[in-house]
Order: structure tokens, then sequence, then C-alpha cells
């Protein structure tokens, strides 16, 4: 396997907490992450995929943002549900605006973006540090076959079809620095 594993995700992220409000200032949740695009989203709340949302996000001494048009595109099943939420097209000039204020607020955050855009197959995984955060299945999954610091490509051999079910909770992982990718020698 010579072919890179590319992140499906395509904007900038910063790892920061912000209480997720309905318009009727109703709690939902809140970031794990957020960018201009879209947000991971933690909370009490199990939303469906496709669901539409309208919300606004507050805290961390960032300004509030404009009310987000969003779209719930993927999502795990556990208590503290975890949520990808993707901003609409229509939503995303203000939330670009918005995410731009919030990132002049927070540049001590650039440096730790843990996801590589691109990552090589011969890349070996290692746990990086332990967690008492709940683990979705695909996560624990990844961690308990990490132990013996495998390759990408071996993990891509080994699922099989399970491969794209277990690529979310890589990146996952290594977002949130559980694991990290020793470089190609």
């Amino acid at each position: 396997m010579n072919e890179f594993l590319y992140s499906a995700r395509s904007d900038l992220r910063l790892h920061l907490r912000l209480e997720a409000l309905l318009p009727a200032r109703a709690h939902l949740g809140h970031t794990e992450d957020v960018g201009a695009g879209g947000c991971r989203l933690r909370g009490p709340v199990r939303l469906h995929t496709g669901a539409h949302l309208r919300l606004l996000f507050e805290g961390r001494g960032a300004a509030s943002s404009p009310l987000v048009d969003a779209t719930v595109v993927w999502r795990q099943d556990e208590p503290e549900w975890r949520h990808g939420l993707a901003f609409t097209a229509g939503a995303t000039a203000n939330a670009a605006g918005w995410f731009d204020a919030l990132l002049q607020s927070h540049l001590d955050l650039l440096d730790g973006d843990r996801v590589p855009d691109r990552i090589h197959p011969d890349s070996r995984l290692r746990i990086a540090r332990a967690t008492r955060e709940p683990l979705s299945p695909e996560e624990a999954a990844l961690l308990d076959l990490a132990a013996g610091r495998p390759s990408v490509g071996e993990l891509l051999d080994s699922l099989g079809q399970r491969w794209s079910s277990s690529r979310r909770a890589l990146y996952s992982l290594l977002d949130r620095g559980l694991v990290t990718l020793e470089p190609v020698s």
C-alpha cells in the first residue's frame, strides 16, 4: 500500500470548549473543537444524523457567535453523545467571520493541531497517553491494536471492512492526543 490516507476534515479546528445553545438559550452541550465549517459537539442530548439545528456558541472569553445553521453529519452513540456538525452553506460566511475573531483571541491554540492532512500508510501508531474519557467501541478497539505499534497500513489490512467506521475513530484519537504517529524514516 503506497497511497496516503487523507483527512476528511478540510478546515482548521481549535480545541476549544464553547457552550452550544439553541435560540431559546437551552443548553445542547459543548464543543470539543470548533472551526469555520463545523464543530465536534459533546452533550447529554442524542441528535439524529441529518438533523438541522440553529445554534449559538458562547464561552471562554469569546464573543457570542451569530446564530449558525448546522447539520448533524455523524454521531457516536454513547452517553455524553458526540456529534459532528457541519455548518450549512448559508451559515459559513457568518461562521467564518466569527471564527476569525475567535482565532485571533486564541492564537495560543494553533500549536495544538495533532491531525495531519495526510497519513503515510507506513507510519506507526503508538499510544501517547492514558485516558478516563469515554471511548467509542471503535476507539477502544484501535487503542488495543495501537499497543502493538502497527503501521496504519497494517491497521487497514487487519480491520478490513471495519476500516471505514474505524477511520473516524483514528482521527478522533489523533485529535485528542491519545495516539500519535511515528514518522516514516
